[in-house]
């Protein structure tokens, strides 16, 4: 009887630490996916602003305030000039990573290049024949 009754309280500590393990794999689950849709947002509002410059007509001057993340992210933008056509991939790390490819017809900062900064602010392009980018 007294056998019986340590194995139920067994039992019941068994299934309540299985519960709390379960709980705490969703939250964390749930935190890389808040985590990974900031980036993409991030992202998404760079390769946006690059886009907008690109197909503008004219002398086009544009400063677009990126969104604020609570940690540490890196920025890392690439460009190659593959047969006239400029490929640029927007690559943004954190714990995750999240990458968005452009393909232009207009040169960005003469074709090749890579800008890295760490959780910058800002992005500015001007476009004269070609476009300038910069992070800040």
């Amino acid at each position: 009887m007294l056998a019986d009754f340590f194995a139920c309280k067994i039992g019941v500590a068994l299934v309540a630490l299985a519960l709390f393990g379960a709980v705490l794999t969703m939250s964390l689950g749930f935190k890389r996916t808040a985590e990974r849709e900031d980036l993409a947002t991030l992202a998404d509002t760079i390769a946006g602003a690059i886009r907008a410059a690109e197909s503008m007509p004219g002398k086009v001057e544009l400063r677009r305030t990126l969104p604020t993340i609570a940690h540490q992210t890196k920025v890392t933008i690439i460009g190659e000039l593959n047969q006239g056509i400029q490929v640029i991939r927007v690559i943004v790390e954190s714990q995750e990573r999240v990458e968005r490819t452009l393909m232009l017809d207009h040169e960005v900062n003469g074709g090749e290049f890579s800008i890295s900064r760490e959780s910058p602010s800002a992005i500015c392009l001007s476009k004269t024949g070609g476009v300038r980018l910069e992070l800040i």
